[in-house]
């Protein structure tokens, strides 16, 4: 879930004793608008940034934290002399000046939200879909348990792999990736699974959900570490 930064100042402002705000901003940088980080930075926030999420670079281990000096003291006591290694370093400060490179993958972010929206309409709308949102990393679907378990399988079956969360005991998420739009082939692999999904899974097989669950659990700025 992504919280407004205006309204993630206001509760770190409201924070006594020393209390702090920790906010997971590691698939942030595809919406840099959306970030706590200048106007809406508090000296009692503790910004978590990563680094592979946007530039990918798989195998450099790098990430960010954005605080008030005194925690920021402590924190390098307990670091250390080598928290970041030299190449690391080197190959992140280059990534971050090339501002044409950055401007183009938000543009490609943004059009991947409405490609695979628009692709995964067809296979969520006869389904009894709780609640969604569209990022740029992914797309996450509240389904009924049943539903969810059937895509999941029915999917990883045709060599796709969604991601399988479960929720409560009634209540599945869904959550779908990111994938080439250059790549017709993929494209119409997504499509087949779904037409074919409805068809040997029609409503009454998937067993009879006489209501919709209510949606609980505790709000968080994001899920980390998910493809």
């Amino acid at each position: 879930l992504l919280f407004p930064a205006t309204i993630l100042h206001k509760w770190a402002r409201q924070l006594t004793g020393g209390g702090k705000l920790i906010i997971d901003e590691a698939f942030i940088d595809a919406q840099p608008d959306q970030s706590v980080l200048g106007d809406h930075f508090h000296p009692n926030m503790i910004v978590l940034r990563s680094f592979g999420k946007f530039f990918g670079l798989a195998g450099l281990r790098l990430g960010f934290c954005f605080a008030g000096q005194d925690f920021l003291a402590r924190l390098r006591q307990t670091i250390g002399l080598w928290e970041v290694n030299g190449p690391a370093q080197a190959i992140a400060t280059r990534a971050f000046q090339d501002k044409t490179w950055i401007s183009r993958a938000i543009s490609s972010s943004i059009n991947t939200i409405q490609t695979r929206q628009r692709l995964l309409d067809p296979l969520f709308a006869p389904l009894h879909v709780q609640w969604k949102t569209h990022q740029a990393y992914f797309s996450t679907y509240l389904l009924h348990k049943v539903e969810a378990e059937g895509i999941y399988q029915h999917f990883a079956q045709q060599g796709i792999l969604f991601r399988y969360i479960g929720f409560s005991n009634t209540q599945s998420l869904i959550r779908i990736g990111q994938f080439d739009q250059k790549d017709e082939q993929s494209r119409l692999r997504i499509q087949q699974a779904a037409n074919t999904f409805h068809r040997l899974f029609p409503a009454p097989e998937r067993g009879a959900i006489d209501s919709k669950p209510t949606a609980t659990g505790s709000t968080h700025r994001t899920d980390r570490k998910t493809t």
